[in-house]
C-alpha cells in the first residue's frame, strides 16, 4: 500500500511525502522510526500494473493446460505425424 504523509521534522519544518508499507501501522512506524511527527497520514489508491491487469483479463485456468496436454498426448500416442498436427491448427483458424 501506498501512503501520502504530512509530517513535522525534528526541525519542526512541515514535510509531505509517500510511502510504501503493508498496512497503516507499519507506515505510522516507519515515520516515527525516521523522526517524523505525524499529522495527516492518508493511503493512496494504486492502479494494478498492466502484467496484473492482463492476468485478470485472460487467465490461462490450469485445468484449460491439463486438458490441452491429455489430448495432445492421445494425438501423439494414436501415431498422428507432426505435420498433420500443425495443419489442424492452420484449419482451425488458430
Amino acid at each position: 500500500m501506498v501512503f501520502a504523509y504530512v509530517a513535522y521534522n525534528e526541525s519542526r519544518e512541515i514535510v509531505r511525502g509517500k510511502l510504501e508499507a503493508k498496512n497503516e501501522e507499519q507506515a505510522v512506524n516507519l515515520l516515527s522510526y525516521a523522526g517524523y511527527q505525524l499529522i495527516n497520514l492518508k493511503e493512496l489508491a494504486t492502479l494494478p500494473s498492466l502484467d496484473k491487469l492482463l492476468l485478470r483479463l485472460s487467465p490461462i485456468k490450469a485445468t484449460d493446460i491439463i486438458l490441452f496436454y491429455r489430448q495432445m498426448a492421445l494425438l501423439v500416442e494414436s501415431g498422428l505425424k507432426h505435420r498433420h498436427l500443425s495443419g489442424i491448427t492452420r484449419g482451425s483458424g488458430c
